[in-house]
């Protein structure tokens, strides 16, 4: 159970690094900063899926959760 916040957790804070990124340092909008953040989630979880010598149904949706939750956190605090 702990893995799986540690998972959620870091993938959330990645997508806030990268939204931060591109919205203040590059002064970007915040519909391409949020999807950057999007993107760079996505190929973050799926490189961590690739990795893993076998994929379960855990990590999977720990994947989706946190990308879900990185975009909430984006969305709601600095939109």
């Amino acid at each position: 159970m702990v893995v799986l916040f540690f998972k959620i957790v870091i993938l959330a804070l990645f997508m806030l690094a990268i939204f931060s990124l591109y919205k203040y340092l590059l002064s970007a909008s915040n519909v391409l900063a949020a999807g950057m953040a999007l993107v760079a989630g996505i190929v973050l979880s799926g490189g961590k899926e690739l990795l893993d010598k076998n994929i379960q149904l855990d990590d999977i949706i720990s994947s989706f959760v946190g990308l879900a939750f990185g975009l909430s956190i984006i969305f709601l605090f600095f939109w």
